[in-house]
């Protein structure tokens, strides 16, 4: 069985496997299962140790502020933390690393000026680099394999077949607004808000 994060619910899952695919010179997309998503970035980081690296993340915008537009389309609020080394990235995945990779409905991911690793909704992954086929062993030394014909989890949903994203609470009672909050303090800012499409 694959194992969603907890922020997300499918039914009839049981197609979902791991598995990548390049979509374009420069963008790999793959279905991980929860375990795999750090060891992954993690790799993603080591192989460019020597960078300096800015995090990611993405949240659905507040109700309150999401009155503020009137287009007919939902927001969202991206955030970023720059001048990271390695080690700083690994160690503010590791500190919040349960809400980061549960929350259903938020993206979170590390880049420098050349690529990038993220994670979006539900278990989907995607490096970004402008060779991106450099980056196959990241996930086949991981047992995940290229699979040009993967069912990915937003082509599982339909009316038939209902999924759920939701807002993740650890044990603590802590979501992703809190990891947020208690960035800002350390220097994670509000980049833009866009369209959630």
């Amino acid at each position: 069985m694959f194992n969603l994060i907890k922020g997300a619910k499918i039914e009839n899952n049981d197609v979902l496997k791991e598995g990548y695919r390049l979509l374009r010179k420069n963008h790999i997309e793959a279905v991980v299962e929860t375990h795999h998503i750090m060891i992954l970035m993690e790799q993603f980081i080591r192989r460019f140790e020597n960078e300096t690296f800015f995090i990611f993340i993405e949240v659905p915008t507040s109700l309150d502020d999401e009155e503020k537009y009137d287009d007919g389309y939902l927001h969202k609020d991206v955030y970023f933390m720059k001048k990271l080394s390695a080690d700083e990235v690994s160690g503010i995945f590791y500190l919040f690393e349960d809400i980061l990779l549960n929350d259903g409905l938020s993206s979170f991911g590390v880049a420098f000026d050349h690529g990038q690793i993220g994670k979006s909704k539900c278990n989907m992954v995607d490096v970004y680099h402008r060779n991106a086929s450099d980056f196959r062993d990241i996930f086949e030394n991981n047992n995940i394999y290229e699979d040009n014909q993967m069912i990915t989890p937003r082509e599982l949903i339909n009316e038939n077949n209902q999924g759920l994203c939701f807002l993740y609470e650890d044990n603590d009672g802590k979501n992703i607004y809190d990891v947020v909050e208690s960035l800002k303090g350390f220097g994670l800012y509000k980049f833009e808000t866009k369209r959630d499409v």
